[in-house]
């Protein structure tokens, strides 16, 4: 049985009135929504751009970081991603040389966070950083901007 089907009651004008109501509030609370939808991404996308040209034009003058003054710095952090090798064989390749140099203990179960951490602790003790292991085919590095100093939606006088 449908509930419809069920009422007993018939609504009354202040009822259906009260509904119409609710309604349209939640079509205009739609739009709305639909509308920052928007405005974030152009915001986003305006955000992008400006951190791409500020990496670009610190690296351009040999510069990490930017002191805007009043305790506010812009810096560049560097960060490297390694991924698990998706071949058969390289996976195994990997996996080997893990075993082989003793480092498996510290491996209960091998995901990208700790192949990272791994290869970061590796390069360090080597003095190599382009070292990479076995099996492990390249790394992306993205550069981000991190900002220190005035608190989100704090504006400056």
């Amino acid at each position: 049985m449908d509930f419809f089907e069920d009422s007993r009651k018939q609504a009354d004008d202040v009822t259906v009135s009260m509904l119409k109501q609710m309604c349209e509030e939640m079509y205009q609370v739609r739009d709305e929504a639909d509308a920052l939808e928007k405005q974030k991404a152009e915001k986003t996308k305006r955000w992008r751009f400006l951190e791409r040209k500020i990496i670009d034009t610190l690296n351009e003058y040999g510069m990490t970081n930017f002191d805007m003054g009043e305790g506010r710095k812009i810096g560049v952090s560097k960060q490297s991603a390694v991924d698990l090798p998706q071949d058969r064989g390289q996976y195994e390749e990997l996996m080997n040389f893990i075993h082989e140099h003793g480092h498996d203990k510290f491996f209960f179960t091998l995901n990208k966070t700790k192949l990272r951490s791994f290869v970061k602790t590796e390069r360090e003790g080597r003095g190599d950083e382009a070292w990479l292991p076995p099996g492990v085919v390249g790394e992306e590095t993205t550069f981000t901007l991190s900002m220190r100093g005035r608190k989100r939606g704090e504006v400056s006088q």
